[in-house]
């Protein structure tokens, strides 16, 4: 589901379509006509527009009755429209919602679609922050007086749920890439009232883990919260790590408002040391990206290493999947002419992965839903040296969804090849090549679907981060390119978008390059990618 921090949806616009027949009081019924909705665009807390299998409730009404316990939508109560393709088209799950051919209608919807919702009212469970567009509160009230001779209409969504937003830096270079946050004293849960728009808040005694982005020197962290009274009760908390906690003093008078986001910028000292970042239980190489016990400990991640087939002590890529992604963070390998030297051709073999099991993947066996490329994280190009070391480039676990004709066909493939251009002048030139499924500004995340509707994330940044060692000296040379996932002008060139190592790892979390000292990875210079 994509994500963005705006708050106002414009609109869901009402169609139609002739079909079948029923009856309810006050309303005149003949031959029917069915309803569906149309969005173009929508926004969300964090978000910009629907995804695949997004589903709303929709009530249907007498106009100018009210939705109550007792009245739950006497045309029609709580119908699931879905958007089968993400491109805000809802039609209905089953049955749909039917116009009468005399008498006028209002409606009322909400997002997302829930199968407990009780009466007139539907739970809001704030519990689990992770995936924040699937508990984001939408509702609209406003389509009132309809008739199928209106022809479209327009349902107005709002947002009912409030945001609280930290930004945590630290004056004294403290690490922050493990520091968590928990926000207490707060309803984690609400019963909504479809028909007045108004919450009901459990209890305010609730701790509700706040979803933590960013990397080492710049954090953040964000929680959805139901809008009632202030948080002058409410308790912040901090872990540090080894076992310390720190408490932060919100300012007095923060009233979580509908549709609001509350930001707040906090300067952490004195964190613990972060867990150790270089266990000696899994493969790595110069190209690796650190993995602590946590991540390798995570049950939606996956660390992979492939071998060449021909050549089964030789090193192809490594990876890091996540299988409720669909997608690779990341993907390192080492680049020289042995791996390029053309010995075979492309092999276009696309398969499953066979070092995860074919439902922890996607499948991308003819290709993905709205029309996005099955984009290489290793190039196929990079991997000519064996039949088998091309063909593992093919594997769906290397492959995310990514724009075509002006992303993946142009300016990243020109990146790819310069790449390669540069590897073919040195000993051997180590890569990472990732994408980032949220950003600091949009925390929440974009799918499509694989061949068999299941969703896949899309990704919001792809990037490169490469490093050469003179074996020698010593020294290093390194450099990175951060592309934000989008359409590129033709005039637009890759190198605008260079980085530094470091400032990369500032956002991703990760630590790239481990074993190469941090002061070559702080700055970069142009110059030597010619």
């Amino acid at each position: 589901m994509k994500q963005r921090l705006k708050y106002v949806i414009p609109a869901l616009a009402l169609a139609a379509l002739v079909t079948g027949c029923a009856s309810e009081d006050e309303l005149t019924y003949g031959p029917q006509t069915a309803v569906t909705f149309t969005s173009a665009v929508t926004t969300r807390v964090a978000g910009t527009s629907w995804s695949p299998g997004d589903a709303i409730g929709v009530y249907m009404l007498p106009a100018g009755s009210a939705l109550t316990d007792d009245n739950t939508g006497a045309a029609g109560g709580n119908v699931r429209y879905v958007t089968t393709a993400g491109d805000g088209r809802f039609e209905a799950d089953g049955e749909p919602l039917r116009f009468p051919t005399e008498g006028e209608v209002d409606f009322v919807a909400y997002y997302p679609w829930s199968a407990t919702t009780t009466g007139a009212a539907c739970r809001v469970d704030l519990t689990d922050q992770s995936n924040p567009g699937r508990i984001d509160l939408l509702y609209a009230d406003n389509l009132r007086s309809q008739q199928a001779a209106d022809g479209a209409g327009r349902l107005q969504f709002d947002h009912r749920l409030a945001r609280l937003t930290l930004t945590l830096t630290s004056s004294d270079g403290s690490d922050l890439s493990h520091v968590t946050a928990r926000l207490g004293g707060v309803p984690a849960g609400a019963w909504f009232d479809l028909g007045t728009g108004r919450f009901s808040p459990d209890a305010a005694d609730d701790t509700i883990a706040m979803r933590m982005t960013g990397g080492s020197s710049r954090r953040t962290a964000r929680a959805l919260l139901v809008p009632t009274g202030t948080l002058d009760d409410a308790t912040l908390t901090l872990d540090a790590g080894g076992g310390r906690t720190i408490s932060v003093a919100l300012p007095d008078g923060i009233a979580p408002a509908p549709g609001a986001d509350h930001t707040l910028t906090v300067d952490v000292k004195n964190v613990a040391p972060a867990p150790s970042t270089d266990p000696a239980d899994y493969p790595q190489w110069t190209e690796t990206p650190s993995l602590t016990p946590e991540l390798l400990a995570d049950a939606h991640l996956r660390y992979v290493t492939h071998y060449i087939p021909e050549r089964p002590t030789v090193r192809n890529y490594s990876l890091l999947y996540n299988t409720d992604l669909k997608m690779a963070l990341w993907v390192a390998y080492p680049l020289c002419n042995y791996y390029t030297r053309r010995n075979t051709d492309r092999t276009n073999r696309w398969d499953f992965d066979p070092e995860l099991t074919h439902d922890e993947q996607a499948d991308m066996s003819s290709g993905l839903g709205g029309g996005y490329d099955r984009g290489h994280q290793i190039p196929s190009a990079d991997r000519l040296v064996t039949t088998g070391a091309n063909e593992q480039t093919f594997y769906y676990t290397n492959m995310t969804a990514q724009l075509g004709r002006r992303m993946n066909q142009t300016i990243w493939s020109n990146l790819e090849a310069a790449v390669r251009g540069w590897s073919s002048n040195i000993d051997t030139l180590y890569v990472v090549t990732g994408a980032m499924p949220t950003t600091a500004d949009d925390a929440t995340v974009d799918y499509t679907n694989d061949c068999t509707g299941r969703p896949v994330a899309v990704p919001k940044v792809y990037y490169k981060a490469l490093a050469y060692v003179n074996r020698r000296t010593g020294e290093a040379r390194t450099i990175a390119f951060r592309l934000p996932h989008r359409n590129y002008e033709s005039s637009e060139r890759f190198m605008d978008f260079a980085t530094s190592v470091s400032e990369l790892e500032r956002e991703t979390g990760f630590t790239f390059f481990p074993q190469i000292d941090a002061r070559y990875k702080a700055t970069f210079d142009p110059a030597l990618w010619p």
